[in-house]
Formats: structure tokens, C-alpha cells, sequence
């Protein structure tokens, strides 16, 4: 019995960082402040941290293929009475490699140390482009009827394809444990901003006549993603790295059995074929979408569709997230349950161990978003839930 607990898998805490939003805490840009916003993370007791390396298109760490000219324009970070202190915050030309310095930091306290990226370069479409982009306008995606979209490029062209993986290459270089993509901040991007060359070809060598918004060309667009999803998985792998990928929101469609969206994923993708292929080692969704009239139950039946997606060669990574931007996180099922936030943590975190996750994630973790009795709640589930459920266990609500 000793022996086969010896062997069971930890309950795993992942905390997702963005280093930018501690910037008017700490001094990120130097190795003191970094290292502050890494003590800081102690709140929440992780074993894993992810590390956003961007944000609005700005990269946190140097980078040749975001090296142009465009890519200097800085975040304001100026605040009264601070001005002279904080100045302009250039993270991908800070005198330290930010990156590396917060994994040497985070190894340092015993965490393993991941890398949080986006589908998209830019945050959000329209917003903060990233410069390769700018730089490669004949790559851009495009809407119906041909209306340019600034912000994405589209994966069906080559070229963007290879700098995509050689930006993957780069994430690599630091050595991480694992990299999570993350789907919800996908810079707008849906199947209806590829109406581009590569993929009218080959709708109209599929099909008679102009391409039509329908499922089917959801579909021919949707496989340039495909292929990025098994290349970088594959890049993974060759490096020993886990790849991870996020999806936001998760919800309940009008039959009992739900589905995910986030610029509809759940309808162009086929997430149980490409789990069950093994190209992703683990889903972590963002959050839940459940109603007032069952809160935690409807959220107990999502986590478990999660796991159910992922099959045999995937593990699922369930949220504890104080950050409420839909309202369903902590915040919001304290408010439709009356209970306290604290109380809140314990049951999401055991809901997260009955469905059968291989841990939580907390998203994001802010200076002061998760309370000193949040904390201590987490603190207290993580005694309860040392180690991944197995089969044929009770129900591990408090």
C-alpha cells in the first residue's frame, strides 16, 4: 500500500503569471523586483508556475523574430509620484533576459517552471499588432468578401507557419517544464478572418463555385490550426516539454451534454481526436459557465466532460480563478451561493479532485486577488488532496 501511494501521481497547483501586471509593485525589470513578484507568488502554495512572455504583442524576452523597429514602442508604466522611478518598461530589452531570470527564481523555491503564450501575438484584434505582422501585410487574415483584418496572419500561409514554430523554438530555448496555449487570448481570431488565398484554393478544389460562410468551410479553415497544434506538439516533444492548451469558456449547451467555446473551438476543432492522438498532454480550461440555479453542479458536470474529452492521454487542469471577467469565477460563485470566497476555494478545489483532475490552476494571480483566507483555504485543500484521485472514491467535497 506504502509502495503504490509512493507512486501516485501529485496533485499538481499551477499558478499563470503576468509579470507586466506586478510592474507598478515591483520593479520587474531587475533582478531585485523580480525576485519579489516570485515571492509574492508563495500565496497560493504552487508546485508549477506559467509565465506569460507576452502581452498586447510586446515580447518579455528578446527575441529575433519580434526584433524590428515597431517592436521598441514601449509600455507606459508612469505613475505620480513614481514617474522617475518607473519611467518606460522595455521587457524585451531590459538588461536581463526576464525570462530566464524568473525560471532560475522559480527553480530556486523548488516550482517547475512553464511558459503561459497565446494563440495570437497581439492581445486582442486591432489592438497592439505584433510587428511581424505589421511587417508582413500580404500574410493577414482577411473577412468575407476580401476586408483586410489587421491583426492575425494566417497559418495557412507557409511563411507564417514557420515563423509561428520558429517562435515556438525560441519558448524552447528556456527550458521550461511546459508550455500552455492559451486559446481564449486569440487576438479576435475565428474561421470567418480566413477567407485567404491558400484556403479559397482549396474550398473551391473541394467545392463547386465561391467559398460560403457554412460548416464546411469552418472546417478547410480550421486545418492550418491543426497542423500548427501537431508541429508544436511535436517541437515539445522532441524537447521533453509538456504542451498544454487552455480553453475559455467552457459551457453547457442545450442538451445535457456541453461543449466549449471560445471563438467556437469546441465546433471547428475535434478535441477528443487530437487528445486521443496524443497531442496535447493536458487541457487546463480558463473557466466554467454555469447559472445560478446550480453553480457547482453544473460545474462538477462540465469538469467532467473536460476529463471525459481528454481521455486516457490527457490530463485536465481545473480552475481556482479569482480573475471574474465572464463572472464565473471565485468572486461570482460567492455571490450566486452566498458563501464565503474562502469556502468558495474548497469546493472548487475539491470539485477539481472528485472529476478526476490532475490539478488546479489559479488565473491569473494578481498582487492582492486571492485573500489571506483564500490562501489559507488553498493551503488546507492541498493537505486534503496530496495526490491525484483514483478510481472508486467518494465524493471529496468538504
Amino acid at each position: 500500500m506504502m509502495f503504490a501511494l509512493l507512486l501516485a501521481a501529485a496533485f499538481e497547483k499551477i499558478a499563470l503569471v503576468d509579470s507586466l501586471d506586478f510592474a507598478r509593485i515591483y520593479d520587474i525589470e531587475t533582478e531585485k523586483g523580480s525576485a519579489e513578484l516570485v515571492d509574492f507568488l508563495t500565496c497560493v502554495h504552487p508546485t508549477e508556475l506559467w509565465w506569460r512572455d507576452k502581452g498586447g504583442a510586446r515580447m518579455r524576452y528578446p527575441s529575433r523574430e519580434e526584433s524590428c523597429p515597431l517592436e521598441d514602442c514601449p509600455f507606459e508604466k508612469r505613475r505620480p509620484p513614481r514617474e522617475d522611478t518607473w519611467g518606460y518598461l522595455r521587457l524585451n530589452r531590459s538588461d536581463v533576459d526576464l525570462l530566464a531570470l524568473a525560471r532560475r527564481q522559480c527553480l530556486a523555491k523548488g516550482w517547475d517552471f512553464g511558459i503561459h503564450t497565446t494563440f495570437e501575438e497581439n492581445h486582442w484584434c486591432l489592438e497592439l499588432a505584433s510587428a511581424w505582422n505589421l511587417a508582413h501585410p500580404q500574410y493577414g487574415c482577411a473577412a468575407y468578401g476580401g476586408v483586410q483584418w489587421m491583426g492575425p496572419c494566417s497559418l495557412a500561409f507557409p511563411e507564417v507557419m514557420e515563423h509561428k514554430l520558429r517562435l515556438v523554438d525560441e519558448r524552447l530555448a528556456y527550458r521550461p517544464k511546459a508550455i500552455f496555449l492559451d486559446l481564449w487570448r486569440c487576438a479576435g481570431w475565428s474561421p470567418a478572418l480566413e477567407y485567404v488565398e491558400p484556403v479559397i484554393a482549396k474550398w473551391k478544389a473541394r467545392h463547386p463555385g465561391e467559398p460560403v460562410p457554412a460548416d464546411s468551410w469552418d472546417e478547410i479553415a480550421a486545418e492550418p490550426v491543426v497542423r500548427y497544434f501537431r508541429a508544436f506538439s511535436a517541437k515539445c516533444r522532441a524537447a521533453g516539454v509538456r504542451f498544454y492548451v487552455g480553453w475559455k469558456p467552457v459551457r453547457l449547451a442545450n442538451d445535457p451534454k456541453p461543449t466549449e467555446y471560445c471563438v467556437d473551438w469546441g465546433r471547428i476543432l475535434d478535441w477528443k481526436g487530437l487528445a486521443a492522438e496524443g497531442v496535447f498532454d493536458g487541457v487546463a480550461p480558463l473557466s466554467v459557465v454555469w447559472s445560478d440555479k446550480d453553480p457547482f453542479g453544473e460545474t462538477l458536470r462540465l469538469y467532467r466532460y473536460v476529463r471525459e474529452v481528454c481521455g486516457a492521454k490527457a490530463d485536465a487542469y481545473f480552475p481556482v480563478s479569482a480573475y471574474d471577467f465572464y463572472r464565473y469565477g471565485i468572486p461570482s460563485y460567492a455571490k450566486a451561493t452566498k458563501l464565503s470566497k474562502a469556502d468558495v476555494v474548497r469546493r472548487l478545489m475539491g470539485l477539481a479532485w472528485e472529476a478526476g483532475g490532475r490539478g488546479v490552476t489559479f488565473e491569473c494571480v494578481d498582487y492582492g486577488n486571492y485573500s489571506d483566507a483564500e490562501c489559507r483555504a488553498i493551503a488546507e485543500m492541498l493537505e486534503k488532496f496530496k495526490t491525484v484521485p483514483s478510481g472508486g472514491r467518494e465524493s471529496a467535497q468538504p
